[in-house]
């Protein structure tokens, strides 16, 4: 699961939607297409040459006549009514509200059908979620530098491994001599570069994966020390600019666990073709474990009474 073929599997909610939306708009492309070829094939035996000279012989129009038609762009009286050329016509069709608002329906409607995915979409990668991932990503020539934090409350797991760790008597936390922090937050951070080595897949391979949990929102935060780069994930529909000076967001969520290979998608220099990516998704638990030896926050989860932390 996972893994890169031609096309890359889909590994995340965002990429799921966006390919969604891409056949979607594909079936209205189609559509529109074909309504415009019949339009043109009706009109063009609506139209045709062999009609206009019979309307010509019919009416008894001359060339001055024809000449002045189409270079003005206006119709000509015939027993009191307007006659069109273009629509073959024979009424009025210069301030005709009702055919206005017929002809208007059909393209708003379309563009209704196509904002409101669209807009879902848009809406699911912004950063409206509170993360408990945080991705920061920095590129460079020609490396990624990452640091990644995971949020994460206290559990009682983890107060009771303190509480055994320190030797801690229960009978004293029973007493009330201590104060369990329950609901601590507890910080873990990793920093580290991300560079091109020898491996099975040809200029894909890095030295150190990015580790990532499935099911988790996920926040990503992008920026640049020196050029323009672009951090592209195709099987996450992932794709940001790394732009010096400003720093871009966006938010995913995965939802199969497997490897994601991707590449630098912006020219920054001769050694542009070497900056892979590669992103191993894993369940909650196997992240926690791995996230455990880089706790950020030191201080005790379970301390006694106007301790300080």
């Amino acid at each position: 699961m996972g893994e890169m073929t031609f096309f890359p599997d889909l590994g995340s909610v965002n990429q799921s939607d966006i390919i969604d939306l891409y056949h979607f708009m594909s079936k209205i492309v189609i559509y529109v297409v074909i309504f415009v070829l019949c339009a043109l094939v009706y009109a063009l035996g609506w139209f045709s040459i062999r009609k206009i000279i019979l309307w010509i012989r019919e009416e008894g129009v001359t060339m001055d006549m024809l000449m002045f038609l189409f270079k003005k762009e206006i119709s000509i009286k015939r027993d009191e009514k307007k006659v069109n050329i273009l629509f073959g016509l024979n009424y009025d069709v210069s301030d005709y509200i009702t055919l206005e608002m017929l002809w208007l329906a059909p393209p708003t409607s379309v563009l209704y059908a196509i904002a409101e995915p669209t807009a879902a979409v848009e809406y699911l990668s912004e950063p409206n979620i509170d993360p408990k991932v945080i991705l920061k990503i920095m590129g460079n020539q020609w490396y990624w530098h990452y640091d990644l934090l995971f949020i994460k409350p206290a559990t009682a797991t983890e107060i009771v491994q303190e509480i055994i760790k320190e030797d801690i008597s229960w009978l004293a936390i029973y007493e009330g001599e201590y104060d369990i922090i329950m609901n601590d937050i507890i910080y873990y951070q990793k920093s580290f570069d991300s560079v091109l080595v020898e491996g099975s897949r040809r200029l894909l391979a890095v030295d150190e994966n990015i580790i990532l949990p499935i099911g988790v929102p996920v926040k990503i935060l992008i920026t640049s020390s020196d050029v323009l780069h672009s951090w592209a994930l195709p099987g996450l529909g992932v794709k940001m600019d790394a732009v010096p000076g400003r720093i871009s967001s966006m938010m995913i969520i995965i939802d199969r666990p497997g490897l994601y290979y991707g590449q630098c998608s912006e020219l920054c220099g001769p050694m542009h073709g070497f900056m892979p990516i590669v992103v191993e998704a894993v369940n909650y638990e196997n992240f926690c474990k791995y996230m455990e030896k880089y706790r950020l926050t030191e201080h005790r989860l379970i301390r006694k009474i106007n301790e300080k932390p």
